[in-house]
């Protein structure tokens, strides 16, 4: 049997006015003396208080998981970090090696160049003195045949172009 019993605006001593619902279960078979339901209700009170335990033990269960969850990802994360650092740490030693690399090519691409420029020029250099020398051997058979025909042509070209039938004077 349940019974409710409403206490409503009544003054209280310091003058304030409060409305209060009060719920008053009584069974009847408890007023009598406990005689028959006495084990039903006990078994219901160690049902509630088992229920409150096991709710504690989810909880304590599901702290303790999110506890371990929280080492493991900590450990992960260090893991991961000793990882990064030391791939980092090879990544900067392999650039620095690759510059040097580069800076090596780029000095042999240099030297090379002035080689194949040098070697050029001494090319160039080799031909025109071979051909100066084919010129002035051409020119100095040319006097000669000049000096042969007389030397009245000869002062003639003298005059005309300025050279000496002498290839050592020019």
């Amino acid at each position: 049997m349940s019974q409710n019993v409403y206490i409503s605006n009544q003054e209280l001593d310091r003058g304030e006015r409060v409305e209060m619902v009060v719920d008053i279960y009584e069974s009847a078979d408890t007023v009598r003396g406990h005689e028959t339901n006495t084990e039903l209700e006990d078994t219901r009170t160690k049902r509630i208080i088992q229920t409150q335990h096991s709710g504690i033990r989810c909880y304590k269960l599901t702290v303790v998981c999110l506890g371990l969850l929280c080492v493991l990802l900590l450990a992960a994360i260090i893991v991961l970090w000793f990882k990064f650092t030391t791939e980092r740490d090879q990544l900067q030693t392999s650039n620095i090696n690759l510059t040097r690399e580069r800076d090596q090519l780029q000095t042999s691409y240099t030297n090379l160049t002035r080689e194949r420029e040098t070697h050029q020029l001494q090319a160039s250099n080799t031909n025109l003195t071979s051909e100066r020398d084919q010129l002035q051997k051409e020119r100095d058979g040319f006097y000669r045949k000049l000096s042969e025909l007389g030397s009245g042509y000869v002062d003639n070209y003298t005059v005309m172009t300025g050279y000496s039938s002498d290839p050592v004077q020019n």
